[in-house]
């Protein structure tokens, strides 16, 4: 398959890695108790391997493309597209932990808390951590395509999440 990158050709460079046989559970990070350091690993290990996921890549210019990369046992990895000037509803996730990296482009995330409002971006390659009930949306500042990997908790992992 041969990607139309030319609407985000920021990610073009990743088209020609090679693809790794390790499934991104294989490091264990799934097993045992259900951390939020867990799922940081469980996107840092997806985001090391983009051979895995970059064929799936898809480009939609009024909202983002979610599609669910792996399910494990108590959590899910998910590949996020979201366009230029993309701004999301405010939401948290209740009791759900959750760690993204943005891989290519630019996003930024608006919280609300007990001290007020804050803009922050999320920088590529650094995994950032949201705790449970953590009230914020999600924004693409950037003119270009943003392309992140999630991992969150479902519904059957156990409600107390530690760090």
């Amino acid at each position: 398959m041969n990607p139309d990158v030319s609407t985000a050709p920021e990610v073009a460079q990743l088209a020609w890695i090679p693809a790794s046989a390790p499934p991104f559970g294989s490091t264990g990070a799934a097993t045992g108790r259900l951390t939020a350091g867990r799922l940081a690993a469980l996107v840092r290990a997806a985001a090391a391997d983009p051979a895995r996921w970059w064929h799936l890549v898809r480009f939609d210019p009024r909202s983002p493309v979610h599609l669910r990369l792996e399910a494990l046992p108590g959590c899910e990895v998910w590949l996020v597209t979201t366009p230029p000037g993309y701004r999301g509803s405010w939401h948290d996730h209740g009791p759900r932990c959750e760690a993204l990296t943005v891989v290519a482009g630019e996003l930024a995330e608006r919280t609300i808390t007990a001290a007020g409002a804050a803009d922050r971006p999320l920088l590529p390659n650094r995994v950032r951590v949201r705790g449970r009930a953590h009230l914020h949306e999600t924004v693409n500042p950037g003119t270009c395509y943003a392309i992140s990997l999630c991992a969150h908790a479902t519904a059957a992992a156990p409600a107390a999440l530690s760090g």
